[in-house]
């Protein structure tokens, strides 16, 4: 928004509550008004990530995808997380894979990560456009499963993901490399 200056959009106002500079994301804080109703937004961006590439390190990555979880307001006065990027296709599939990824490993010893991707092009094309773009959504899964990660007294771990060379995971997966076409 510029110079932070509210912004009126037919009967819709948005203000900036404020902005955080972190040093993985950028974390604003928005008022939105339609006539009595009154919500309050967070908006956050990774900015550690360059189109159609990926983050530099995969715990760096799921950190932020936690810190996003925890900041859910509760469905009273919240709503749905709504994630974006440049064409709503690359980075976007990435944040969705894993954190559906993060949250399913909870209650699931195994994770089919091609499978998912494929279910994701039912609703929207090309989510996750590279096969580097593919690798990372797996290293990012194998990182939390071999660190360990602590969240609201649980402690995720996995026996069987990420215990395979990644080139017999492919295999596993059936991985094609026309899949990125």
């Amino acid at each position: 928004m510029p110079g932070d200056a509210p912004v009126i959009n037919g009967n819709i106002l948005v203000s900036k509550h404020s902005e955080r500079d972190l040093s993985l994301y950028k974390l604003c804080i928005f008022d939105i008004k339609l006539n009595n109703e009154h919500r309050r937004i967070k908006h956050f961006w990774f900015n550690k990530w360059s189109d159609a590439g990926c983050p530099e390190k995969p715990v760096m990555f799921f950190d932020f995808v936690k810190a996003v979880q925890k900041a859910k307001t509760p469905a009273v006065n919240g709503g749905p997380i709504v994630v974006h990027c440049g064409d709503g296709a690359g980075r976007t599939g990435i944040y969705i894979a894993v954190d559906h990824l993060l949250q399913n490993i909870r209650d699931h010893d195994d994770a089919d990560i091609y499978q998912l991707i494929l279910d994701m092009r039912e609703h929207r094309c090309n989510m996750v456009q590279t096969e580097a773009q593919f690798v990372f959504i797996y290293d990012c899964l194998k990182a939390f499963v071999k660190v360990g990660h602590v969240d609201d007294g649980h402690l995720y771990q996995n026996t069987k993901l990420g215990t395979e060379p990644l080139e017999h995971t492919y295999e596993a997966l059936n991985f094609r490399r026309n899949l990125f076409k």
